[in-house]
């Protein structure tokens, strides 16, 4: 007997491989605008199952692979040599290569010369019964084993040659080997799925655009905030009879709050994926076996209901990391874009990029919003399939706020006047180093126990601390920087912002008197010198002249605000845009559609956005500690890169995975303070 992993069979796991595959085969709505046979992908995709562990069966093989050999090339030899030529042979070679392993352009030349003697007639025995069974049970006809076999480095080039010059087909390649990993993994694990079943969402009584977000098509839904969107969302993706759902967010926190909201609904059924899914996971659950099988199946988008940020799905679509099993989960069902306004115009470029690429394998897609300007919904239009527009006309007429004007005297004295009036009262500052000097000015005024600071240069532990006392303790004044904008569901009595772009402002404004029960207040604070860095200054003087004269604004008021300041904008907005469109079309051109992207173009630059770049570090203090890697990840802070900086930043090469310590001061009331001479935090 040869074993595919110890004490079981090849012959038994491929067969269970073979068993996975087809159901995910039947669950991933594939509707390919490409001229193959749905059968005849079907059958490639059964062959690299068939062949995907044969190089198991050769006397070099081991189980640890510490021999520098590797089972999968073994494999992809065999079904060179032994499949006859097909369209589709390449990619189930490729497949079979990639399954383990690299599938970026240095494929395997590490294992160019590597030596393999099969171990006869075992590999024939288990071949035979593997192709027995695909022909009862798959009706399809494998050929007989080709035992002489060409050399692996020849089957290296053939794939090189096939693919190299990008006439690869992105779509083939992310199904036959998504379903093949996927397969293979479900298969020794002996995964097991509950059956799940869509639940009634709510008894109570639909607005009138939830009632009309049941379109079973792709869909943009305008509404105000605390209106009931992601009910919509959800009302919308049972209209679509998919049974997977992956509902995209801005940032980790938003995704982190959604989760959590989800999870409620669809208990374990709900995963999600953010750069710290290690670190949440952890402070969430014990360390376990459950805890690292939880961890992997939600990286790879398997849960019926995932929470994702952007970046996670704009990086898979860029092919980065294990992206073709990701693209068949997501392929399953339907996907929301939800605040899709908060991406910069060269983020928007790339992901209408990855929209097109969806498209292509027939998700159904909505996208949310509550300030989405007219040049994204022209945009979106262009790359989605007919989409029905939906506003919410009720909402948008609502006047939620009064804006009182610049706020007169001392900002310190007039948000404590507002405390003592019992009045909850949120503060938005541009920049973090602000946010610190307001913060530690109230101290003197306002008790420990109603006073926060929140912004987006704490470390990921002290971040979660501080998120739970603001839903939990309910602080009554919160000191915070933009990441308030669409991080928190929260709803304050009074607002005080530092004047910033209109579109940033509408965003703010929706922290305030949040479901409509009464006005909020909203003062205004003179936009600073520092935060120029920031925000142009023309944008936001030309957004305080458009609000003089509405100081009960409604929502549709606010948009229609937005569109006249940044009408002047068009051809810089257009132009990101472009740029955006034409980085990811880059990106492909350099991976050749299907190879996977390299760590060197990952993490050359800040990949998915333009402007300030930002770097994860952890404070030098941390280093000789005896710590785990989880409470070391725990400790990371995300901090804008500078030439001092990057001075002080060392690596770990005894820890290892990446971590990076620097020099700089940290508190983990104020968060990140800087270093000697930095900047202004953004």
């Amino acid at each position: 007997m040869i074993e595919a992993k110890p004490g079981i069979s090849l012959t038994e796991h491929t067969i269970a491989v073979l068993n996975y595959a087809v159901k995910e085969f039947k669950k991933a709505h594939i509707s390919l605008v490409i001229n193959i046979p749905k059968q005849e992908l079907f059958e490639a995709i059964v062959l690299s199952c068939a062949f995907h562990d044969l190089g198991k069966g050769v006397k070099e093989f081991s189980f640890s692979e510490k021999k520098n050999f590797s089972h999968a090339l073994a494999s992809a030899v065999l079904a060179n040599s032994s499949l006859p030529e097909s369209p589709l042979k390449d990619y189930i070679i490729f497949a079979i290569l990639g399954h383990h392993g690299t599938r970026s352009k240095d494929l395997f030349s590490n294992h160019r010369n590597q030596k393999m003697t099969l171990k006869l007639p075992d590999l024939i025995k288990e071949y035979d019964n593997i192709r027995n069974y695909i022909n009862s049970n798959c009706k399809i006809c494998m050929p007989e084993l080709n035992l002489k076999t060409c050399a692996p480095a020849e089957t290296i080039d053939r794939v090189l040659k096939a693919f190299w010059d990008g006439k690869g087909n992105w779509y083939l390649h992310s199904i036959i080997l998504g379903i093949l990993n996927l397969a293979d993994w479900k298969a020794s694990e002996g995964y097991k799925q509950n059956p799940f079943t869509l639940p009634n969402f709510t008894t109570k009584p639909l607005r009138e655009f939830q009632k009309l977000s049941l379109t079973g098509k792709d869909t943009i839904i305008t509404a105000p905030t605390g209106r009931g969107k992601t009910l919509a969302s959800l009302n919308w993706w049972k209209s679509t009879n998919r049974k997977h759902l992956t509902y995209i967010l801005p940032t980790v926190t938003t995704v982190e709050a959604m989760y959590e909201t989800l999870e409620k609904e669809f208990g374990e059924n709900t995963g999600l994926i953010h750069g710290n899914l290690s670190y949440y996971l952890y402070a969430n659950m014990e360390i376990s076996e459950e805890y690292h099988t939880k961890k992997f199946w939600m990286k790879h988008f398997e849960m019926p209901v995932t929470v994702a940020t952007l970046d996670q799905l704009l990086l898979a679509g860029l092919n980065w990391g294990r992206w073709e099993p990701k693209i068949i989960n997501i392929a399953s069902g339907a996907v929301v874009f939800d605040e899709l306004h908060f991406s910069q115009p060269f983020t928007f470029g790339i992901t209408l990029e990855i929209i097109k690429k969806l498209k292509k394998l027939g998700i159904p897609i909505c996208v949310m919003s509550a300030t989405l300007p007219r040049y994204m919904l022209k945009k979106l239009k262009e790359v989605l399939d007919n989409p029905v527009t939906i506003r919410d006309e009720e909402g948008l007429k609502e006047k939620r706020i009064e804006i009182k004007g610049i706020c007169p005297g001392s900002l310190t004295h007039k948000i404590v006047e507002e405390f003592d009036a019992g009045k909850k009262t949120l503060i938005c500052c541009n920049t973090v180093k602000y946010a610190q000097e307001l913060y530690s000015r109230l101290k003197k005024f306002v008790p420990e126990e109603e006073l926060i600071l929140y912004h987006g240069r704490f470390s990921t532990e002290d971040r979660i601390k501080l998120l739970n006392k603001i839903t939990h303790d309910n602080p009554r004044v919160v000191v915070a920087t933009q990441v308030v904008e669409i991080s928190l569901n929260i709803d304050y009595d009074v607002l005080f912002t530092e004047l910033a772009p209109i579109d940033s402002l509408i965003q703010r404004f929706g922290r305030v008197n949040r479901f409509g029960r009464k006005k909020g207040d909203v003062y205004l604070f003179p936009f600073r010198k520092n935060s120029r860095s920031v925000y142009d200054k023309l944008i936001v003087s030309q957004t305080l002249n458009q609000l003089k004269s509405k100081r009960t604004p409604s929502q549709e008021e606010l948009l229609e605000i937005a569109e006249e300041v940044f009408r002047q904008s068009q051809k810089d907005i257009q132009k990101r845009i472009e740029n955006g469109i034409a980085k990811a079309k880059y990106i492909e051109s350099v991976n050749a559609k299907i190879f996977s992207m390299e760590i060197s173009e990952r993490f050359h630059d800040d990949l998915l956005r333009e402007g300030l770049r930002s770097i994860t570090i952890i404070p030098e203090e941390f280093r000789d500690q005896e710590m785990s890697i989880m409470e070391l990840l725990g400790k990371q802070i995300r901090v804008p890169l500078s030439r001092d900086l990057m001075r002080e930043i060392t690596r770990d090469l005894e820890k290892g995975k990446g971590i990076l310590f620097a020099k700089i001061n940290y508190d983990s009331e104020l968060g990140y303070i800087g270093i000697s001479d930095d900047p202004e935090i953004i």
